[in-house]
């Protein structure tokens, strides 16, 4: 879908070891682009977004709290804006994707013992490998929308049934924000490639994940129990957007689909299923806790 807005040309970069920036570049040139990104202004909006979720969960101690900021919709708001139509059955897979991203890289990085940047390039690569199939091959539909959406929830809702919540370590950057905050944006904005293969899946694709996962590596269980929580939300948020575009617009029905995400989110934390235990005795340390990992950026 063609923007208004002034395009900016940013040529892909050499980044050397960075891993996942190699992977994004790569994957948009096997896609068949050219060598630069084109950013519109509401892709840059969307880089404000991420740059400043990813800064403040980069600073914040509590775990819960990191988990609780990472599950806020805000990239999704902004990227269903740019792309300009309501979620469909591509959005609702991308939410499967995102449940696939986080657990992959807890697993690469707790149990093989990958360093974690490693550990989120693969599980960013699974996420777009992911995003390129499925995307190409979901019909749009109604019942596409309810056919993906309904066993998710259920799915989502099983989890956090089994999954007991954990007390981990606590972790803030020890980088002053005058150097976090532009490498953030110079990441965000490379990691933006990847609107040219994700189509649908762009709305959830882990922009915030991608640096959430690096900042919470002592307390991954924590960060990836919340994303059955977020999907808990974030799929009533969905639908309604869905069923409320027609007749309210895009951003009358973002309004509310906010209201029923915070809703049911409030719900939630009210609930056993999402309240952490404190001193709790029977609480089996998780390895990640065990692991003793530099205190770097």
């Amino acid at each position: 879908m063609g923007h208004p807005h002034r395009k900016v040309h940013l040529p892909a970069p050499e980044i050397g070891s960075l891993a996942l920036v190699d992977i994004v570049r790569y994957t948009v040139l096997a896609y068949g682009k050219e060598e630069s990104v084109e950013l519109s202004g509401a892709d840059l909006a969307l880089a404000v977004v991420v740059t400043g979720q990813a800064t403040v969960l980069a600073y914040l101690h509590s775990p819960r709290l990191k988990a609780l900021v990472y599950a806020l919709p805000l990239p999704f708001t902004a990227a269903t804006l740019t792309l300009g139509n309501a979620p469909d059955a591509t959005h609702i897979c991308g939410l499967a994707a995102l449940l696939l991203y986080i657990w992959l890289a807890r697993f690469l990085y707790v149990h093989l013992h990958l360093p974690v940047v490693g550990a989120v390039a693969l599980s960013a690569l699974a996420y777009l490998v992911a995003g390129w199939l499925v995307g190409r091959s979901v019909p749009p539909g109604d019942m596409a929308f309810a056919a993906t959406a309904a066993p998710l929830l259920c799915f989502a809702v099983l989890l956090l049934i089994c999954l007991p919540p954990r007390e981990e370590p606590g972790y803030r950057t020890s980088l002053p924000p005058w150097v976090k905050l532009p490498l953030t944006t110079g990441i965000v904005l490379l990691l933006l490639a990847t609107k040219q293969v994700l189509r649908g899946f762009v709305a959830t694709f882990p922009y915030v994940g991608v640096f959430a996962v690096y900042e919470a590596r002592h307390s991954l269980w924590t960060l990836a129990r919340q994303m059955p929580v977020f999907i808990v939300a974030a799929v009533p948020m969905m639908t309604l957007i869905r069923l409320t575009t027609p007749r309210l617009g895009l951003p009358g029905a973002l309004t509310a689909g906010w209201v029923a995400f915070l809703f049911v989110l409030s719900a939630l934390y009210h609930t056993r299923l999402v309240r952490t235990p404190r001193n709790d005795a029977s609480e089996v340390p998780s390895k990640a806790q065990e692991r003793k990992v530099g205190d770097d950026a």
